[in-house]
């Protein structure tokens, strides 16, 4: 019951219940739905330029702008993959091409030197070149001769047949070599690779490169079961590659023609004919891609074949299941796999070329860890009761392990020396033997970290 002394003193007081606002005192709407002050465009009424300012469309003149037409097929993929390896805005710097006789030299050892045209196209075609490599500050493609590289080109003049004094850390001989070079993080493994196919495309060596490993393994290439060896091959990968192997071994390949003829369903190749061919037909029709790719292993294993250099990068992804299944919807080992499988057979030496080396290198950039091949690569047996991977260690026993660490003073005052001319360190003075342990402290003397160590101070 209401009190009537509550209603006389409203009444007399005045007073009216005021009602509480249904918005907030910091609301904007009521300002936005007002009427803009500016004068509607030509051709267009105000209601609709009212809506376009609320929703946030810019006009010009009235007209209204069309979307960004949507990226073609493989444009986008092309974006992502262009490797830019000159950079007109560098100064120009006169050193010395990388070729077989200052390779040898050891006095070399520590300085810069230029990889000339062919070569860089036939890398390129390859796919050699990374895009993580800084190449886009650098006038032309140069890297410098370590220790290591000196020791590679001693081990490929030697399986030429070349006379080289050998070395106290040299324990491997012979004209088939295998080597597995691991290391940290911006060690330059990758460089080392490069410089490796440079000049075994110098001595006329086939060169067999898989720049990558992570794009056999990640389930995005087609697949399939050969039922004669119970491998999985990839038709679309392989043809890409006897394509890529046809364009940067042509000087090479043109003399050497087949010793047996080969049948691939309805498509026949004669005794005596061209190699070339042979990869021409595999990477023209995928179908057949994977047999064309082991029957030039196959050529390639004559006695006399010129020397072959077998090349993969990220060795960490074929050391582990891959993404793809088989019908039973069970992983599929990286062992399985033909191509993976066909380079281990050599990394492994149950196949050999009579003249070769087959280069494996880890990756520590984006590549999964595994500990099975942190133990193989250390000579130590897998733990009592383990479930790790017992596949690893026996694909690798053969070969040599080749720890990649930091550079050198030497070398990397060099290369600092060269970024110095390159414009990409700025300093004040000559480059001291104090700013290079500094930069050298700051880096861990790793070449990636020391390039990246300059673009920083510039920034």
């Amino acid at each position: 019951m209401v009190l009537s002394t509550g209603w006389r003193c409203l009444r007399a007081t005045g007073n009216a219940i005021r009602t509480v606002p249904t918005y907030a005192s910091f609301s904007t709407s009521t300002v936005r739905l007002t009427k803009s002050s500016k004068p509607a465009a030509k051709g267009m009424s105000r209601t609709q330029q009212m809506t376009q300012q609320r929703a946030g469309f810019k006009n010009k003149g009235g007209v209204q702008e069309k979307p960004k037409a949507p990226y073609k097929p493989g444009e986008r993929k092309k974006l992502r993959t262009t490797i830019i390896l000159s950079n007109t805005n560098a100064p120009r710097i006169d050193a010395p091409f990388l070729d077989v006789e200052n390779s040898l030299d050891e006095n070399a050892v520590g300085a810069i030197f230029s990889l000339e045209d062919t070569d860089i196209d036939k890398l390129r075609t390859l796919d050699a070149f990374r895009r993580t490599q800084d190449w886009k500050f650098f006038h032309r493609p140069s890297t410098v001769l370590r220790y290591e590289s000196l020791l590679v080109a001693e081990k490929l003049a030697r399986i030429s047949g070349e006379q080289v004094p050998e070395r106290k850390s040299e324990r491997h001989h012979g004209t088939f070599q295998r080597m597995v070079v691991y290391g940290p993080k911006g060690s330059g493994k990758s460089i080392l690779m490069l410089q490796t196919m440079a000049l075994a495309l110098q001595r006329n060596w086939v060169v067999i490169n898989i720049p990558n490993a992570h794009d056999l393994v990640i389930g995005h290439t087609e697949y399939e079961l050969d039922t004669e060896s119970g491998l999985w091959k990839q038709p679309v990968y392989t043809s890409q590659l006897l394509s890529k192997i046809g364009d940067a071994n042509r000087a090479v390949l043109q003399d050497m023609t087949t010793n047996k003829a080969y049948k691939f369903g309805k498509i026949e190749i004669e005794a005596g004919s061209p190699i070339a061919k042979l990869i021409a037909i595999g990477a023209k029709d995928s179908t057949v891609s994977h047999e064309c790719f082991m029957a030039l292993l196959e050529q390639l294993e004559r006695p006399e074949s010129p020397p072959t250099l077998f090349t993969l990068d990220v060795l960490n992804e074929i050391m582990q299941f891959s993404e793809y299944r088989d019908p039973d919807f069970k992983l599929i080992h990286a062992h399985d796999l033909a191509i993976p499988n066909a380079f281990l057979a050599y990394l492994s030496g149950k196949r050999q070329f009579p003249k070769g080396l087959i280069m494996g290198a880890t990756s520590g950039s984006g590549a999964p860890r595994c500990e099975a091949l942190d133990l193989a690569l250390a000579h130590e047996p897998l733990p009592n009761f383990s479930k790790l991977d017992q596949r690893v260690a026996p694909s690798m026993k053969r070969a040599e392990r080749w720890p990649l660490g930091p550079m050198d003073t030497t070398e990397a005052k060099s290369l600092l020396e060269y970024c110095r001319h390159s414009g990409l360190l700025r300093i004040q003075g000559e480059l001291s033997d104090e700013k290079v342990a500094q930069a050298y402290a700051l880096s861990s003397g790793l070449p990636k970290e020391l390039v990246a160590g300059c673009v920083r101070l510039r920034a």
